[in-house]
């Protein structure tokens, strides 16, 4: 995207492109404490398929530094596998949605 006439420098804030109200990323962030990003690596939304291999190519390395940087988290499993970042030192514990049916904490 750094080549897009759209965004200079292949930046945009999220909110100017498209906004977004009450989305996962707003409840997650209040409710949860979670931090979720969103990861746009093109400026057209639906690529053809003989595209992506060239947009993986142009964006491995970012990519893969994101996933790098994401050595303290906190993970459980559930439905699902969740991730939480933790500040250097800090410790979390939690609880999966199935200990909360065995425990009753969901009524």
């Amino acid at each position: 995207m750094s080549l897009s006439e759209e965004f200079p420098g292949g930046i945009t804030n999220g909110a100017s492109w498209y906004p977004i109200y009450g989305g996962m990323q707003d409840w997650n962030y209040i409710h949860a404490g979670c931090f979720e990003l969103t990861l746009e690596i093109s400026d057209n939304k639906w690529p053809n398929a003989s595209e992506l291999p060239t947009l993986w190519e142009y964006n491995k390395m970012s990519l893969i530094n994101i996933a790098a940087s994401l050595v303290k988290v906190k993970a459980g499993r559930g439905f699902a596998d969740y991730h939480r970042l933790l500040a250097s030192g800090d410790r979390y514990e939690g609880m999966s949605y199935a200990d909360m049916l065995r425990s009753g904490l969901n009524s």
